[in-house]
């Protein structure tokens, strides 16, 4: 369901990327604020471009070796 909301929207609202990130939302608005995760400030709203909550996943996104 949340990749869902990225697929099919072109901006996402802070609840909406709060669903996708399963991360609290000040700590997205913390990383918005400083430019970490790329929005666009309307009056209070923050609005968050799907293509940018991507590649915000693929940058923090690392795999784990396992030791054999």
């Amino acid at each position: 369901m949340a990749l869902d909301l990225l697929e099919r929207k072109s901006l996402m609202k802070l609840n909406e990327v709060v669903d996708v990130l399963r991360v609290s939302a000040s700590t997205i608005k913390k990383k918005a604020a400083t430019g970490e995760i790329p929005c666009v400030k309307i009056g209070r709203a923050r609005l968050f471009r799907p293509e940018d909550i991507y590649r915000f996943i693929a940058a923090h996104t690392r795999t784990l070796e396992v030791p054999l």
